[in-house]
C-alpha cells in the first residue's frame, strides 16, 4: 500500500492520504480512487483548499507507468522512495533520479531520454497497470 504526504517548505505543514494500492496524477489533477480530485498543481505547488505544498512524498514500494487514452508505457520500478518536487517525478535514494518532468502547460509529462507526451502518471503499489482510471 502506498501513503501520499504534501509538504510544506521546509516541512511546516503536512497533508496526508491513504493508504491506497494507487493513485493518478492527471494533468494537474491528482486522483485517488473513491476520493475524485485531491489536489491540484499550480504555480509549482499542490493546492488542497487554500493550503498550498511544495511537495509529494509517496511513502512504501512504487511502481510507476504513463498513459495516455491511446496506450500506456511499460512500468518503471519499484522505488523505495518517490517524491514529485517543481513538477519533476524523482525516485530511487534520496530522490536522486529524474523519472519524469512537467513538458508544458498542459500538464503533459515526459520520462526522461524520451520523447513521447503523457498526460497522466500513474503510481501502484504491486506494479499491476489494472485499469486506466483510479
Amino acid at each position: 500500500m502506498l501513503a501520499i504526504r504534501l509538504e510544506a517548505t521546509g516541512g511546516r505543514e503536512t497533508r496526508s492520504f491513504g493508504p491506497v494500492d494507487r493513485f493518478r496524477i492527471h494533468r494537474d489533477i491528482l486522483e485517488i480512487p473513491d476520493s475524485n480530485e485531491v489536489a491540484t498543481f499550480r504555480d509549482g505547488f499542490w493546492r488542497v483548499g487554500e493550503a498550498s505544498y511544495l511537495m509529494m512524498q509517496v511513502e512504501g514500494p512504487t511502481w510507476v507507468h504513463f498513459e495516455s487514452p491511446a496506450r500506456r508505457s511499460p512500468g518503471y520500478g519499484p522505488f523505495d522512495a518517490v517524491c514529485v518536487l517543481g513538477g519533476a517525478i524523482r525516485v530511487g535514494k534520496s530522490e536522486s533520479q529524474h523519472l519524469a518532468q512537467r513538458y508544458d502547460q498542459s500538464g503533459s509529462w515526459r520520462i526522461h531520454g524520451e520523447h513521447a507526451l503523457w498526460p497522466t502518471a500513474v503510481f501502484t503499489a504491486n506494479g499491476k497497470h489494472g485499469p486506466a482510471e483510479p
